[in-house]
C-alpha cells in the first residue's frame, strides 16, 4: 500500500498541495467556482417554474438545473485544468530550478506524476465542493444521485485527459506562456475537432451508424409512434464524434434527462426525435447514445470516450516523461532511486 500511495502522493505533491491551497487565489477561485454555480443553480430553476405553473413541469425542474450545473462546470474545468496543469513544470524551467529538481532522488516519473497529480487535485477539490450544489437536483426531482456521479467521473476523466495533454506541453515547451497557449490549443482541437469532422462525414452522406430512434407523442391524436430506422452503414462518424468530451458528457446527460422525464411513461430508447408528454412538457431529444454498428456495436457514448481518455492520457504522461528524462544528467540515470 505504501508503494501504490507513492505513485500519486510524493514530495512534489505535498509541496504543492500546501503552496497552492494555502494561497489566496486558491481560496478566490473556490469562492467563484461556488457563486458561479449558484447562480446558475438559482437562475435556472427560476426558468423552470416561469415557464409554467404546472406540477409536472416544476417536478421535472431538476433536470433543467441539472443541465445547466454540468454545463457550468464542464466549462469552468476546460478553462482552468490547462492553466493549472501546463505552467507546473515549464514554470520549473523558467525559475531555473528544474535542473536542481532533477538532481534530486526524485525521479522523472515521479516528477510528472508528482506534478499533474497536485494541479488535479486541486480540480478534485473544486468539484468535491460543487457536490452539495449538485444534490440540490436530486431534491428537485428527476435526477438520482447514481446520475450526478457519472457525470461527475466523466467531467473528471476529461480533466484529466486535459491535464495529460497540458503536463506534456509543459514538459516540451522553454517556458510557461507557451505550454499555456498551446495546451489550450490542444484542448479546443480535442473538444471541437472530432465533432466537426463527424458532422462533415454525416454531410457527405455516411449514415450515422447509431440506434437511434425515440418515440414521439401525437397530443391531438393520443396515438404514440414507435422507434424510427435509422440507417447504420457506417459507425465512423458517432465513433469520431464520441472522442469529443463535450459530445460524450453531453449525450450522457441528454439521456439521463430524457430517462428519468419518461420514467414510467415510456420504454427507455434514446435517439433522434423527441417525446412531449401529455401535460404538454417538452422532455427534449437526444441526438445519438449508442454506437449501432460496426466492433463497438452496442457501447455508450461515453464508453468510447474513456477509452479514448485513457489511452490519450497514458500516451501523453509517457511522452512527458521521455522527454523529462532527457534533461537529467548522465550519471544521475543510472543510479537507482532511493540513492
Amino acid at each position: 500500500m505504501t508503494r501504490m500511495g507513492s505513485l500519486v502522493w510524493n514530495p512534489i505533491v505535498a509541496r504543492e498541495a500546501r503552496t497552492r491551497m494555502r494561497s489566496k487565489r486558491a481560496a478566490f477561485i473556490l469562492f467563484c467556482w461556488l457563486a458561479a454555480l449558484g447562480v446558475v443553480a438559482i437562475l435556472a430553476y427560476a426558468s423552470a417554474g416561469n415557464q409554467s405553473a404546472s406540477v409536472t413541469v416544476l417536478a421535472h425542474s431538476g433536470v433543467t438545473v441539472f443541465d445547466s450545473l454540468v454545463a457550468v462546470v464542464v466549462a469552468l474545468l476546460l478553462l482552468l485544468v490547462p492553466g493549472l496543469v501546463a505552467g507546473s513544470i515549464a514554470g520549473e524551467r523558467e525559475r531555473q530550478t528544474l535542473d536542481l529538481l532533477l538532481c534530486t532522488r526524485v525521479r522523472p516519473w515521479r516528477v510528472v506524476i508528482g506534478k499533474l497529480a497536485a494541479s488535479l487535485a486541486f480540480m478534485g477539490f473544486l468539484l468535491v465542493a460543487s457536490l452539495p450544489i449538485l444534490s440540490v437536483v436530486a431534491l428537485l426531482g428527476g435526477i438520482a444521485w447514481s446520475d450526478i456521479l457519472i457525470v461527475v467521473g466523466l467531467g473528471a476523466l476529461t480533466a484529466v485527459t486535459i491535464g495529460s495533454m497540458s503536463i506534456l506541453f509543459s514538459a516540451i515547451s522553454k517556458g510557461p506562456t507557451g505550454a499555456i497557449v498551446c495546451s489550450y490549443v490542444a484542448m479546443f482541437i480535442l473538444l471541437v475537432g472530432p465533432l466537426v469532422l463527424g458532422s462533415y462525414l454525416l454531410a457527405q452522406g455516411f449514415a450515422s451508424g447509431v440506434n437511434g430512434g425515440g418515440y414521439s407523442s401525437s397530443s391531438g391524436s393520443g396515438l404514440i409512434a414507435g422507434p424510427a430506422i435509422v440507417p447504420q452503414q457506417s459507425a465512423a462518424p458517432p465513433l469520431i464524434m464520441a472522442l469529443s468530451p463535450g459530445v460524450a458528457i453531453g449525450s450522457e446527460v441528454a439521456s439521463i434527462s430524457l430517462q428519468n422525464c419518461t420514467s414510467g411513461l415510456l420504454p427507455n430508447t434514446f435517439g433522434g426525435g423527441s417525446f412531449s408528454s401529455p401535460s404538454g412538457y417538452n422532455c427534449g431529444a437526444v441526438t445519438f447514445d449508442r454506437i449501432g454498428s460496426g466492433p463497438l456495436n452496442g457501447w455508450h457514448i461515453w464508453q468510447v470516450f474513456v477509452v479514448f481518455a485513457i489511452a490519450l492520457s497514458s500516451v501523453c504522461i509517457s511522452l512527458a516523461i521521455v522527454a523529462l528524462r532527457g534533461r537529467v544528467p548522465w550519471p544521475r540515470r543510472a543510479l537507482p532511486e532511493g540513492t
